[in-house]
């Protein structure tokens, strides 16, 4: 029911991004990128340092013209936990439907954001050999995110609506950092993220 609740929020104006959500001290970040590309498995790594906002939708609102995340479910869908603690979730089912064959799993209660965190940063997800960190200009922030936003279907059939969505986009462009994040198909890739964050963030 992810993407119908993005289109229904989006119908009412409201900015959903397909993208995942962490919150690390006060602060939120996404993920975003195509589908496999490794938001969620991200984002498990992460609940060492801090506590899941969202997975896999990230609606965003505004305080102020400041973006801000908003909590959501507590179910992820994963292909295992081998990658990292299990003492963060509860299982629940195979998912039959999923055609990458994962399973759904519950975080626990103290895991989860319960308020919505301020946005400080976009990573957009890229597989590559060499883990790297590229701070995006404004041009492929917006592409990044316009391609990772829910719009009209079929395109530009409710321009009011798509014209709010762009205002809301420039909004979290001009008060957010955006990078792409290159890094390799295994896990630890969440120490070197962390990394960045101290050296960027904290």
């Amino acid at each position: 029911l992810n993407q119908p609740f993005a289109y229904l929020l989006y119908q009412r104006k409201n900015l959903s991004i397909h993208a995942s959500a962490i919150q690390i001290i006060d602060d939120a970040f996404i993920f975003i990128g195509l589908s496999g590309g490794g938001k969620s498995y991200l984002v498990s790594e992460l609940l060492e340092y801090g506590k899941l906002i969202t997975e896999d939708i990230s609606r965003i609102t505004f305080q102020d013209n400041t973006p801000y995340v908003n909590p959501s479910h507590c179910l992820m869908k994963l292909d295992n936990l081998n990658h990292t603690d299990e003492d963060f979730f509860l299982f629940n089912s195979k998912l039959s439907y999923d055609n990458r064959n994962r399973s759904s799993y519950s975080v626990k209660s103290k895991f989860i954001s319960k308020r919505p965190i301020e946005l400080k940063a976009c990573f957009l997800l890229n597989f590559s050999n060499k883990f790297s960190i590229k701070e995006l200009n404004e041009k492929e922030s917006f592409a990044a995110l316009m391609q990772s936003s829910f719009k009209s279907n079929p395109i530009f059939c409710s321009k009011e609506n798509d014209i709010a969505i762009d205002e809301q986009l420039v909004n979290v462009i001009n008060t957010s950092k955006f990078y792409i994040m290159n890094r390799k198909k295994e896990p630890n890739n969440s120490h070197k993220f962390m990394n960045f964050i101290k050296d960027n963030f904290q």
